[in-house]
């Protein structure tokens, strides 16, 4: 909801967290990798429909504004189901670059 954005906003000591993220300034507070835990964004909600492979992790790398790399983390469906004993461990990683 709104009131909790507000309370989250309050409670970041960076103002202008997203400064520099266009590549134009030398400071830029999002610098870095990051990993996504929540979205409502339909893009990154609709790869948990796949009935092969399930999302494990999304990280975004913004470690060369303006340039960012979305990275999806994806394992068989089959292994989120049964402990890792019965299906052993799988990854594939997908990797998208866009710019701001």
């Amino acid at each position: 909801s709104n009131d909790a954005i507000a309370q989250l906003q309050a409670m970041n000591p960076t103002s202008n967290a997203n400064r520099g993220i266009d590549g134009y300034d030398s400071v830029t507070p999002l610098k870095g990798i990051w990993r996504l835990i929540w979205t409502s964004a339909l893009d990154v909600v609709s790869l948990g429909a796949n009935p092969l492979a399930a999302p494990s992790a999304i990280y975004q790398d913004i470690r060369d504004p303006p340039t960012a790399v979305n990275i999806i983390d994806f394992i068989p469906r089959v292994q989120t189901l049964f402990p890792p004993s019965i299906a052993p461990s799988t990854l594939v990683r997908a990797e998208v670059t866009t710019r701001a």
